[in-house]
């Protein structure tokens, strides 16, 4: 249903912003109070606010279009991309550590 679709990614947006901002204020517990809320804030907020954002216009655009058809594989395409990123961003560093092992062990040359 394209409208439900479009209501959740209305609602979502500005709960995505504020997670975004409480994320980014958490990891930064080593600088001052209003420093971390101010990078908390334009950084992971906005950040976050224009992910989302650019989903739900994308969304939007979609179901304009193609009258919500094109909504399930958009929807399939963020969910593997999502997934996608999340196993690069564990795998890659593994990866490298293995790489520079080997190096190491192998000789650089």
């Amino acid at each position: 249903m394209p409208v439900v679709d479009n209501v959740l990614d209305t609602l979502t947006t500005p709960a995505a912003v504020v997670a975004g901002a409480l994320l980014m204020t958490s990891s930064l517990p080593h600088l001052d109070s209003v420093l971390r809320w101010g990078l908390g804030i334009v950084v992971g907020g906005g950040t976050a606010g224009l992910v989302q954002g650019g989903t739900a216009l994308l969304r939007a655009g979609a179901t304009a279009s193609t009258s919500g058809l094109a909504n399930p594989v958009l929807a399939t395409l963020e969910n593997v991309l999502a997934v996608g990123s999340t196993v690069l961003a564990v795998a890659l560093p593994l990866v490298a550590g293995a790489g520079g092992l080997a190096l190491v062990l192998f000789g650089l040359g």
